[in-house]
């Protein structure tokens, strides 16, 4: 049990008549610079609120924490109560603190959607097995069907107990940990002192149709999220994809499922889950947009501004509740170190950062290819984009070492006349990794660029699909290989469209799914986990971009292939650059010398011959295994998207 759980005193004698509330204190302490905004977690049918224990000990680490014991489900209030009747979703709403998210299980799951899209003190909703409906209708066939579901409400009629210990089976079901869940939730589930109690909250289970609540958080830029297990008994991972499918559209959606996870999510401690949840708590940005217009919020001061700046960045920040932090105390991303169960795979946001922050110092020594397609971004934007005079401020996504940030002015084809710092517009660089900054600030510290002018270059911490800056503030973003290491491209290309200005444009370079493709095939040969990261294609791209609705849209692909000597040396590069395996759920342990000589042997078989001057080719043909190593190469390919967006 987590001690410092403390009752929360509410005035309205009918609600604490009703609800129990217990609050667990934030205890995030100096590890987690940014305190998320309280959650407060609903419980399912049949439990209580002590689910929430084993998660719980994760959640306050990053935020104050309350739970919310439903009527008739244990504590002190097991007392008869009409779940169809009465007004719940009212008197829950009357306890919420101001600005909270909603973390459901269930029947607390639906509940919480409900109460999101209604209640403005709700940022976002994360909902854990739970399906748009709980029972199959003509609209929705992908949920337990409704005579299945008639039949269970008639056994609880007659025979609760021993329908209580079916059910409790039925959730545990197909999980991996099956066991282990099945122990817990025998100490975690609620006595029935009352039948139709239980049964009035199992009906309004089975009446629920969440389709216009999510409607209506979209409407509101509310952020929802929906987590499934692929073993659950009670609620078919089928769902998962359908909610993706039905409501493609909607940028503030997530839908996630979760390997070998039966129904009860709350106990998938030590996984993805936990990961997930920080993500999509723990960096308060639903607080950000919730916030954006709230003219009595505090303005948050988000970067230094240099001396020589024409625009502070706190013209451009939303505003938000949180302390004022200079750049070395700002953080956006997660300190949780993520464990994914096998056959799960993600993008690991801390480990990108952390990563790319350690090799700040010596990234521009190995950054050829990066220079490569940064310079070819920029002669298509020449052609293409606006002059920089008229663009207004810059973005630069994705920052890195500032490389390009302080020369954007002048290879963007700056007008003639243009000289001066006064006519420049200015430049924020942007990046996730803390090092990379660091090391950019430095880098120009002098504010010069290469003719020697003074420039307004200012740097900001976060997180390319939060970007904490006012809408329609962009008159032209410039990213080069950064937004590949984002997951959502949806919300991503959402957020850039939001602070682009009417007319403002993006240039855009990313890596797509064949990149390095060689290495992913020889990997194949060695196990079956993740070695060479997974990028994004084209189809979902365009989706993306389509349903950010940009007005203009080019895409240019483009295949560049580089030649190594050795596995050994394109290894070096990647881990030099920072841009190795950034998957969750990667292998573990030291590669063994046999999976080494196996991955060796794989990749020579995609060695090349150099080409060769004519008077020696016929021998090279008729005999290519006379060639040296030294006439040939092993190949690394990257396929390279150029996107050049108009808002």
């Amino acid at each position: 049990m987590i001690e410092s759980a403390k009752s929360l005193p509410i005035d309205d004698g009918e609600i604490c008549a009703l609800l129990e509330w217990q609050f667990f204190e934030f205890e995030g302490g100096i590890t987690h610079q940014l305190k998320a905004a309280p959650i407060v977690c609903l419980h399912g049918w049949g439990a209580r609120a002590e689910v929430w224990l084993p998660l719980i000990a994760k959640l306050r680490s990053y935020a104050d924490v309350y739970t919310v014991t439903l009527p008739g489900f244990g504590g002190q209030n097991s007392h008869v109560f009409d779940y169809q009747n009465a007004n719940l979703l009212s008197e829950i709403e009357a306890g919420l603190p101001d600005q909270c998210h909603l973390l459901g299980w269930s029947l607390g799951a639906m509940l919480a959607c409900e109460l999101g899209a209604k209640s403005p003190k709700v940022i976002s909703v994360a909902a854990l097995a739970c399906n748009r409906r709980f029972t199959a209708n003509s609209q929705w066939p992908w949920a337990m069907g409704i005579e299945t579901f008639q039949a269970f409400v008639q056994s609880f009629q007659d025979k609760p107990e021993k329908t209580q210990r079916r059910f409790l089976a039925l959730q545990c079901l197909g999980d991996n940990d099956s066991k282990r869940c099945s122990q817990l939730m025998q100490t975690m589930n609620a006595e029935c002192e009352d039948v139709s109690t239980w049964k009035s909250a199992l009906l309004l289970l089975g009446d629920i149709d969440l389709h216009e609540s999510i409607v209506a958080m979209q409407k509101q830029n509310k952020k929802l999220g929906f987590w499934f297990g692929d073993k659950d008994a009670l609620v078919p991972s089928e769902a998962a994809k359908q909610l993706k499918t039905s409501y493609k559209s909607f940028v503030d959606l997530e839908v996630h499922t979760l390997a070998g996870v039966g129904h009860v999510l709350p106990l998938n401690i030590g996984g993805v889950l936990e990961f997930e949840l920080e993500q999509f708590f723990g960096s308060n940005q639903n607080l950000n947009r919730c916030l954006q217009d709230n003219a009595e919020a505090n303005d948050l001061q988000l970067a230094e501004a240099h001396e020589s700046s024409t625009l502070n960045v706190n013209q451009l920040a939303v505003n938000d509740e949180r302390p004022e932090l200079g750049m070395e105390g700002l953080s956006f991303i997660p300190v949780a170190e993520p464990r994914a169960p096998d056959g799960v795979f993600f993008l690991d946001k801390q480990k990108i950062a952390k990563s790319f922050s350690r090799a700040a110092q010596q990234y521009d020594s190995v950054a050829d290819i990066q220079r490569r397609i940064g310079h070819r971004l920029i002669e298509l934007g020449r052609a293409s984009s606006k002059p920089i005079a008229e663009a207004g401020p810059i973005l630069d996504l994705g920052c890195g070492t500032g490389y390009f940030t302080g020369l954007l002015h002048e290879k963007l084809q700056m007008p003639a006349g243009q000289s001066d710092a006064g006519d420049k517009p200015d430049v924020i660089g942007l990046d996730l990794a803390q090092g990379m900054l660091s090391y950019a600030r430095d880098r120009w510290a002098r504010g010069v660029d290469e003719s020697n002018n003074t420039m307004p270059l200012q740097w900001l911490a976060a997180d390319a699909e939060a970007l904490p800056l006012t809408p329609a503030c962009i008159g032209l973003l410039f990213s080069s290989l950064a937004i590949q290491w984002c997951q959502n491209t949806n919300k991503l290309f959402s957020e850039i469209k939001r602070v682009l200005k009417p007319g403002g444009e993006a240039l855009i370079a990313t890596l797509g799914p064949e990149t390095l493709d060689e290495l992913r095939q020889s990997w194949a040969e060695v196990d079956d986990f993740p070695h060479v990261n997974e990028f994004t294609g084209k189809d979902e791209l365009l989706t993306a971009i389509e349903g950010a609705g940009f007005a203009n849209v080019e895409f240019i692909e483009e295949s560049i292939e580089l030649e190594f000597d050795s596995v050994k040396q394109l290894n070096y590069e990647l881990k030099t650059l920072g841009a190795h395996n950034m998957n969750a759920g990667q292998a573990g342990g030291l590669l063994s010398r046999k999976k080494l000589k196996t991955l060796l042997s794989a990749y020579e078989k995609h060695r090349k011959l150099k080409p060769v001057n004519h008077e020696h080719e016929y021998s090279c043909e008729a005999k290519p295994d006379l060639r040296s190593r030294e006439e040939s190469y092993l190949p690394a390919t990257y396929q390279v998207y150029y996107l050049l967006l108009t808002a």
